[in-house]
């Protein structure tokens, strides 16, 4: 028989080495179904993980570990995988490896047969040219996710099923056409205010109508007054030109009555001219004579000035020796007062009596060492006074610090609330949800409780750490619920419009919680436990309100779960707890490492089989980092009383030092004041010392002072004598020269009369020209005056003209301007009359109609608003109904073709799972359960295991738990059937489950991938049922593990063919 082929991204080959478990393994699958089995803990399901972290995949996906270190074996730094897969119909193969060493999340290195390659590489070769889908559970299919499908509602299966049905494709085109419904539902509810919005504008328009049509007819005698108005600036402008060509005219008689005055005028003033040349001719002569004459004036004047400076200087001489009396004098007056000063100062001395300058100073140097030993004293006590204020700040600060800590006492919860929201994500929606919940908590039976990681407190950083690991991170974003009626209500509201706000939060619900449970370790146990390194379990170390705690044993068993440090894990290893922890066991041993801890987790499981042995898995792993729960310590009663008693304390020793502080500052004003008295008498014997030298100074300073002065008496007696001699000669020269200067002046007068005899004659000539030329200009002056009469009456006449033209220009100017003759205008003002009397009587009475119609511009204005607003919202109303309508069709349009493929998809699934169902001797359905929008679709998977029964959903309260278990995996079997994929791998589902459907479970597995076209299939159980249905079909192959310290230590020992010589033998005897 030819051998079987494997297909397009099969597994061939998977080499080990430091992974989890395994130092180092390398076995080849079969190209079909492939049963790994071995007892617990021997690391069957790391061969899961292995090809999963492999070929890409997260540790998340997994669900069993956050980091890629935690795959590494304990005690090493790297761990590596290579995994070799079919890459042709010609048996070509790739090697994918990946290296992961460890570091704070772990670093991986990939190579592609042996090349460097990245991540985004394996990704496109596994997924896009192998076709293997990671992520998807119709590929891996881990014990845990088996329960976790089950937990999903309707919505989150249908979703399920369609990434396994139709991959990610068929699952974004759902997502799209949700967000199209709500797209369109909040556009239509948009629509529909505008509508209302619509409605109303128009509603408030017709109300305004009436009004509109008042205002409309006062409008129009508005405007036929303010067309008369137009008319009059027009018959105004024609009545004013009028007016200025009249003054046109008068100005024209004026100027020609100026013209002929001033022609009349002209002979007068050529005779004027005349007796103006006379009298120039008169003055020059006169001028002449003066010339003439000048000479003799000038000498006289000269002859006057010598005269002038002779008396000048020989009264400055008589000023000179006057000058020097007054000198004399304050001379004498200045000796007289110093002369007096020393008199003063040397009574003031002589008054002292004399004065002991030695003995003053021995008196003082015998009072210095009395006043230093004071001023010693003073220092010392004022240093001791600063000491004490110092040792007064220490209690101080402790007086404060208490206090403060007392005010931060009631601000625990605030602070923990905050504290667990810098988690962000789930931790974010929960303090959302939480403040909705404070806000309605009226709408609720009784109180929900949660976050469960605000409503528990954790008594020690050991436990915490543990509890974060030891249950999963949702248990911490649960909220629990104490009726069932307010479970599905508040389930109801995080699940509708409001899922995308909190798709991390997680309900539970607990009716009549009591915080307590049974644990598997009794009191003796616990105590022996406790000499040994134990401290409890985690129940003892969590409190909370009962229902939260309830919640936490329900999903984490903290009962169960034993707490204890490194001494504990030293006892494990040395073997002092063997008979202590039982045959099936969790513990965990935490130790200080940085700023979190190191956990050994410690999991005894005792087999189902055989000698019913316990096998015992040592997993280490760190603490959370971030935690989720926070450190921050509640309100605690007990410590706000201790802060109180330390604030007490505190406050006492405050009041001892100050009274310590104050008796220091008293001694220290005391030194002072001794100080202060002991160097008075030294300052009162300086003093009398000092102002005896003032004293003594100030007579020599005094006697110096007349001396000087005596000086400066007989130096300007000195000076005074020779100033007089010299002076004397120079007053009789000055004297001389005065009485020379007078007879020369006698001389020049004589000579100057004579001059003004020659003179007078041409002078009276002068005088007779200009009385001639004075009577010549009065005369032209009068006839000027008579023609500047006319000038001015021309004048007027011009000034009224132009004032009229202006006001002409002016007025056209206006009608042009307000009313400018458009045809239609020049129509109109011709139907009105001419007269300006008529048309203002018009205005009047159209104003008086206007005037009866109350204004209301506002109304106007509100009107036009309106009606710009009512074309504005009906042009978005249209707009909004296009929009919608193109909505709708695009809508239409991707809906149709993907519910078509759903619904064609589901109708093969629906088979199968039928099928299924059937070799259970049940029935089977699966139903797309409909809803108003595509958003609340589900997917309902119906079973009935007794004929008479009706098909049921899924569900706790109506089939049994291995009812539901064995349902859930034959829907997961028809979807993987439906799905194509190189390979599969299912990882212990037969766990729990009774014999008979056992059988049926793995029948079907054996036919789902034996035969030609099967696909690979990995099983993964720690045991087989014997006479299993094909066990001996070609292509199963069975992949034993020999791994653990229970196996043997060298595998090649084990002979399988001389094992299975030996069971038949044993067969044949028993027969």
């Amino acid at each position: 028989m030819a051998a079987t082929k494997y297909e397009i991204g099969s597994i061939v080959r998977v080499k080990l080495h430091q992974f989890l478990t395994y130092q180092d393994v390398e076995f080849h699958p079969g190209p079909r179904l492939n049963v790994v089995m071995g007892p617990n803990g021997t690391g069957k399901s790391s061969i899961v993980c292995a090809i999963a972290i492999g070929l890409g995949a997260a540790p998340r996906v997994l669900g069993r570990a956050d980091t890629l270190t935690e795959f590494i074996l304990t005690g090493k730094d790297g761990a590596t995988t290579e995994i070799e897969l079919v890459k042709d119909e010609h048996g070509g193969t790739y090697t994918i490896s990946r290296h992961i060493t460890r570091s704070q999340r772990g670093t991986s290195k990939w190579k592609i047969d042996g090349k460097s390659a990245t991540e985004p590489d394996v990704r496109k070769l596994v997924e896009e040219e192998l076709n293997i889908q990671i992520a998807n559970l119709c590929t891996f299919l881990p014990q845990e996710k088996v329960g976790e499908f089950s937990a999903f509602d309707s919505i989150a299966l249908l979703r399920e099923t369609e990434k396994a049905l139709g991959g990610q494709q068929l699952l974004d085109e759902h997502e799209k056409i949700v967000d199209f419904e709500k797209t369109m539902h909040d556009a239509g509810r948009t629509a529909r205010s505008a509508v209302e919005e619509l409605e109303e504008v128009e509603k408030q328009k017709r109300n305004l109508e009436p009004d509109k049509e008042k205002l409309e007819r006062r409008q129009a005698h508005v405007e036929k007054a303010e067309l008369c108005g137009k008319r009059v600036k027009w018959v105004k402008f024609e009545e004013k030109k009028a007016e200025a060509l009249d003054a046109k005219e008068r100005k024209q008689a004026a100027v020609d009555a100026f013209r002929k005055a001033n022609e009349a005028v002209e002979p007068l003033r050529v005779a004027a001219q005349d007796a103006r040349s006379d009298q120039q001719k008169a003055e020059a002569r006169y001028k002449k004579r003066q010339e003439d004459a000048k000479a003799g004036f000038d000498a006289a004047r000269a002859c006057e000035t010598k005269v002038d400076k002779a008396k000048e200087k020989l009264e400055e001489l008589q000023d000179a020796n006057e000058n020097a009396g007054q000198r004399a004098k304050k001379l004498d007056t200045k000796l007289a007062q110093a002369r007096k000063a020393q008199l003063a100062a040397d009574a003031k001395l002589a008054n002292t009596g004399g004065c002991d300058v030695d003995g003053l100073k021995k008196a003082i140097e015998k009072l210095r060492p009395k006043s230093d030993a004071a001023r010693a004293k003073e220092r010392a006590a004022q240093d001791a006074a600063q000491d004490a204020q110092h040792a007064l700040s220490g209690p101080q600060r402790a007086l404060s610090d208490a206090a403060a800590a007392l005010n931060a006492v009631g601000d625990g919860d605030r602070r923990r609330s905050q504290a667990y929201e810098r988690g962000g994500g789930a931790a974010s929606q929960c303090v959302k949800l939480r403040s909705w919940l404070d806000d309605h908590a009226g709408n609720f039976r009784k109180p929900v409780l949660g976050p469960v990681a605000l409503e528990i407190q954790v008594d020690s950083d050991e436990a915490r750490a543990i509890l974060e690991v030891a249950a999963g991170q949702w248990t911490f974003h649960s909220f629990v619920c104490q009726t069932k009626t307010d479970y599905d209500k508040l389930a109801k509201f995080i699940g509708g419009d409001n899922k995308r706000h909190f798709s991390g939060v997680n309900l539970g619900f607990v009716e009549n919680g009591k915080g307590s449970a049974t644990s598997t370790f009794d009191a003796k146990c616990l105590a022996s436990l406790k000499k040994l390194g134990g401290k409890g379990t985690l129940l003892d170390y969590v409190k909370g309100p009962p229902a939260v705690v309830d919640h936490l044993i329900a999903h984490a068993s903290i009962q169960n779960v034993l707490v204890g440090g490194p001494e504990l894990e030293q006892a494990f290893n040395a073997s002092k707890l063997d008979g202590l922890l039982g045959k099936n066991f969790l513990c965990y041993c935490a130790s200080r490492a940085g700023q979190g801890f190191a956990l050994a987790r410690l999991q005894g499981t005792q087999s189902r089989y055989g000698n019913k042995d316990t096998t015992v898995a040592v997993t280490r792993t760190r603490s959370r980092n971030p935690p989720i729960l926070p450190s921050v310590a509640a309100d605690d009663p007990a410590a706000a009383e201790a802060l109180e008693r330390k604030k007490a304390d505190a406050e006492r020793a405050v009041e001892d030092a100050t009274q310590a502080w104050q008796a220091a500052t008293r001694d220290a004003e005391a030194a002072a004041a001794e100080y202060t008295k002991a160097s008075k008498d030294i300052v009162v014997k300086s003093k009398e010392l000092s102002d005896y030298k003032k004293l003594q100074g100030a007579a020599r300073a005094a006697k110096a002072g007349v001396d000087r002065a005596e000086e400066d008496v007989k130096k300007h007696e000195r000076d005074v004598e020779k100033e007089t001699a010299r002076n004397q000669k120079l007053l009789e020269a000055a004297l001389a020269k005065v009485c020379e200067a007078m007879a020369a002046s006698a001389k020049t007068n004589a000579e100057m009369m004579a001059c003004t005899v020659t003179i007078a004659p041409a002078m009276a000539a002068k005088e007779a020209a200009k009385e001639r030329k004075a009577r010549a200009d009065r005369a032209v002056k009068e006839e000027e005056e008579q023609t500047k009469t006319f000038e001015a009456a021309a004048k007027r006449a011009a000034e009224e003209f132009n004032k009229l033209k202006e006001e002409t220009r002016a007025l056209k100017q206006v009608a042009e301007h307000e009313a400018p003759l458009t045809d239609e205008l020049r129509a109109q003002l011709e139907e009105l009359p001419d007269s300006s009397d008529q048309l203002e009587e018009i205005i009047r009475a159209e104003n008086e109609q206007a005037a009866q119609i109350h204004d209301d511009p506002e109304l106007l204005k509100r009107y036009q608003h309106l009606t710009r607003e009512y074309d504005r919202l009906k042009a978005r109303v249209d707009n909004m109904e296009s929009e919608a309508q193109s909505q709708q069709d695009a809508m239409d349009a991707l809906r149709a073709p993907w519910e078509k493929t759903l619904t064609d998809a589901l109708a093969d699934l629906k088979v199968k799972f039928a099928d299924y169902m059937g070799t259970l001797s049940a029935r089977g359905d699966v139903d797309i359960e409909r809803a108003d929008t595509v958003a609340k679709w589900g997917l309902v998977i119906k079973v009935a295991f007794r004929d008479s029964a009706e098909l049921q959903p899924l569900a706790a309260h109506v089939q049994s738990g291995g009812e539901r278990s064995v349902s859930t995996i034959m829907f997961l079997m028809a979807l993987q059937a439906h799905m194509p994929s190189p390979f599969r791998v299912v990882d212990e589902i037969n766990q729990g489950m009774d014999e008979v459907n056992e059988r049926i479970v793995f029948k079907r597995i054996v036919l789902n991938s034996t035969g030609p076209t099967a696909p690979q299939y990995f099983l993964i159980t720690p045991k087989l049922l014997q006479g299993l249905y094909d066990m001996e079909h070609e292509d199963v192959r069975a992949l034993v593990v020999y791994n653990g310290s229970y196996n043997l230590k060298r595998p090649k020992d084990w002979d399988l063919p001389d094992f299975l010589a030996k069971k038949r033998k044993m067969l044949a005897e028993a027969n």
